[in-house]
């Protein structure tokens, strides 16, 4: 056989730099989010993009947000299939980038324990060895099915697994805050010796187009979250993309896609059997529905055999004997070679989806739905548990929103904030308005025009204004006008509605020296102030605020019961925000 020509192009480096450009692209689009939103493209595009999406919404019976956005969503799905998974996903990028650190570090050898053995050698390498499939095949079609149960049945545990969802929080609660300290420092530098430099105009104009100048990105939930992502890198010291083989959603739909995508792995009849592309692979030659094109069997192929273009498999019309061994190998071995023969060549039936575990699994949803229920504790709201301006219903909320984070991100004062366990388990990482570390801009209806399932309804800037987030109750024994008797007016003066909805009553008070003064006592006019949040934030009182905005009464311990300082006294739910 003559000699293979030079490969002048290297799939390996070719992949890491895609990978880069994708990875780039998304932080890209991910620092366009910011007040006032100017980005060439939709500002829901990355999501309206991801199947997984519309495919929650139809299970969870909300009905598509956008038939066009789905259709687009469809044909990119069948288009890449796991080419996405292995070129294009940020998470994918980065749990490489994972596995190149544990190569470097030796703590795995590629995909093997110790010392890469002889090619001879390595068929007696035992399957724990090389990458053996610790789950049934398929399995995270299985697992996609249980989920998608279970959000059919009101339980929204899906978004918790998504890998875009996962790659977008990942920017917002761990690299956001951990890059905005040392850019702000740099910037305001920069700022104080070029300010008055013609040059420097547009470099400070880019600066604030990209990062919030008024408040710095800070999260309630980074620790829980950088917790759940230390589990899953982790699984890639157990093996090499344990999350996208066995967990991932939509590596899931796209391992579907991938049954019926004309670009699969192919041999000629050249190949030689040495099993480099076996040992390359990502997943360590396993069934072809792990396929995720990286390519790197191409790059090891002495014989240059491995292809991915439509075409007859060579390789599979070749008798079932092994090509006689070289001179230097082990000539008690050649049937050895054999099933890598049949597997590699996909002589051997390929796996199928298996209804019976399609069935079990479905079913598993059903019998583990009212224990999952009961353990996520969906309870009566706190008095102080805010949602952004114009969700009206929890639960519809709740099931619409993907915490993917963009209202996290996009928010202008940091006010928005991550729910824990408040609402309960099926509302963790949901959006909660927290006025005390940023209220509600007035000027700001951003978090509604980035939601990419209408959770965070998109009213204009107008209707925004008017609606009612709680309303804000004057808490009489940490008021300084109330137990101090000394003036204080901050409240009232950043009121931004026209009518201000923070007003004084004068009153007469005995003071310290006996001398009776008077003092201006705020309260609250609960007909026009929308809960915004501002009172409170800027409120002077340390740590608890003495003005503090809630989605219904908190009864008689704020305001006054019988009105006199704005208390409401007429019980129930006044604005329809619910439980």
């Amino acid at each position: 056989m003559s000699k293979p020509a030079r490969r002048y192009l290297r799939w390996k480096p070719l992949r890491i730099i895609v990978q880069t450009v994708a990875f780039v692209a998304v932080f890209g689009y991910f620092l366009s989010l910011v007040y006032p939103l100017q980005p060439p493209w939709p500002a829901d595009a990355l999501f309206q993009l991801d199947p997984l999406s519309h495919l929650y919404l139809l299970v969870s019976g909300e009905g598509l947000k956008s038939w066009i956005w789905a259709l687009c969503a469809l044909v990119l799905l069948f288009v890449f299939a796991r080419i996405f998974c292995g070129w294009l996903c940020p998470l994918g990028a980065l749990l490489d980038l994972v596995s190149g650190i544990r190569g470097r570090l030796k703590l795995i050898n590629g995909s093997r324990i110790g010392p890469r053995p002889a090619d001879g050698d390595f068929l007696l390498q035992p399957q724990k060895a090389r990458q053996k499939s610790v789950l049934p095949p398929y399995f995270s079609v299985y697992l996609l099915l249980f989920l998608l149960v279970l959000a059919a049945l009101g339980l929204p545990l899906l978004w918790l697994f998504d890998p875009i969802v996962f790659s977008f929080k990942f920017l917002t609660v761990a690299v956001l805050p951990v890059l905005d300290e040392p850019l702000r420092a740099a910037f305001n530098a920069l700022d104080n010796r070029f300010y008055q430099a013609e040059w420097w105009y547009p470099v400070q104009d880019g600066y604030q187009r990209l990062f919030s100048v008024s408040q710095r990105p800070v999260y309630t939930d980074t620790v829980l979250f950088l917790l759940f992502g230390a589990v899953i890198l982790g699984l890639e010291f157990f093996q090499r993309r344990f999350w996208c083989r066995y967990i991932c959603p939509l590596g899931a739909l796209l391992k579907l896609a991938y049954l019926v995508h004309p670009l699969k792995r192919r041999l000629a009849d050249e190949c030689t059997l040495c099993l480099k592309c076996d040992t390359t692979c990502h997943f360590g030659g396993t069934t072809e529905q792990d396929c995720v094109y990286c390519m790197e069997c191409i790059d090891e192929c002495p014989a240059r055999a491995v292809t991915f273009l439509p075409q007859k498999n060579a390789a599979e019309t070749r008798p079932a004997k092994d090509k006689q061994p070289a001179a230097d190998k082990p000539a008690d071995k050649p049937n050895a070679r054999e099933p890598y023969r049949r597997r590699l060549t996909g002589a051997n039936p390929p796996a199928r989806v298996s209804r019976r575990l399609l069935l079990q699994y479905g079913l598993g949803g059903l019998v583990a739905y009212p224990a999952l229920n009961l353990l996520d504790g969906r309870r009566e709201l706190p008095v102080d548990f805010l949602r952004p301006p114009g969700v009206v219903d929890e639960a519809k909320f709740t099931d619409l929103c993907i915490k993917c984070g963009q209202c996290l991100k996009a928010c202008l004062t940091n006010g928005l904030q991550p729910a824990l366990t408040e609402a309960g388990m099926s509302a963790l990482w949901t959006p909660r308005l927290i006025p005390r570390m940023g209220e509600c801009e007035w000027g700001c209806n951003v978090c509604g025009q980035v939601c990419p399932t209408g959770a965070i309804p998109d009213l204009p800037l107008a209707e925004k204004q008017e609606a009612r987030i709680g309303c804000a109750w004057i808490d009489k024994m940490r008021c300084i006008p109330y137990i101090a008797k000394y003036p204080c007016t901050v409240c009232e003066e950043h009121c931004p509605t026209a009518d201000k909805a923070i007003k004084y009553r004068e009153n007469y008070v005995t003071g310290e020296d006996g001398e009776r003064v008077l003092v201006q006592r705020p309260w609250i006019d609960e007909v026009l102030c929308t809960g915004c949040g501002i009172c409170e934030r800027v409120c002077p009182v340390p740590g608890l605020a003495a003005v503090r905005v809630f989605r219904r009464p908190p009864g008689p311990a704020y305001g006054d019961t019988e009105g006199e300082y704005g208390g409401y006294g007429g019980g129930g739910d006044p604005y329809g925000l619910g439980g």
